[in-house]
């Protein structure tokens, strides 16, 4: 049985400004930018099935790492990596069906569309989500998020993997939330 590994993610240290984002990412195919109630922006990068999204923090790196923990578990993803020297954590096998947290998966993922439903919403997924916290060089932090994630139709068995893409709005949640808190 073939096992797509969710661990190939490639990190390029993002670089931020309190004025605005950009996140600097390899293989990444279009950029989308939002703009965040701290008055901040965020840009949102993706293709082939993998998002990434770096922003601004007004907040020491330390500081930012521990509210990006709280604000996991706000959007209820368990914390299975937790790098306190790398200010680096997330879940590289997350497992879930229908639902994370209180929202749909169909608001989370596009995994394409059957007979009119999302299969995000009858899929089982796995996903990695990965977050870097760094220092920015004008002050504050940089918070990088990855999301990437397969699903399968259950009712087809194992080795039906699809490639799901994030929509970005796990990435949007994570930063604003530290934002907000900070």
């Amino acid at each position: 049985m073939r096992r797509l590994s969710l661990l190939s993610f490639v990190l390029v240290a993002g670089c931020a400004s309190s004025g605005s984002t950009a996140a600097n990412t390899t293989g990444m195919m279009s950029t989308t930018r939002v703009t965040t109630g701290s008055g901040g922006s965020l840009s949102i990068q993706s293709g082939a099935g993998s998002v990434g999204a770096t922003g601004w923090v007004p907040v020491k790196p330390d500081s930012a790492f521990a509210l990006l923990q709280k604000a996991y578990t706000d959007l209820e993803v368990p914390l299975t990596t937790l790098v306190t020297a790398e200010r680096t954590l997330g879940n590289p096998n997350l497992k879930v069906r229908r639902k994370l947290g209180r929202l749909p998966m169909q608001k989370y993922l596009d995994c394409g569309i059957k007979e009119g439903i999302p299969n995000a919403e009858t899929y089982e997924i796995q996903m990695n989500v990965q977050s870097w916290v760094s220092a920015d060089p004008k002050g504050g932090a940089s918070i990088t998020t990855r999301v990437q994630a397969i699903g399968s139709d259950p009712a087809h068995g194992r080795g039906n993997n699809t490639n799901c893409t994030s929509t970005g709005e796990i990435e949007i949640r994570l930063l604003k939330w530290v934002q907000e808190h900070s």
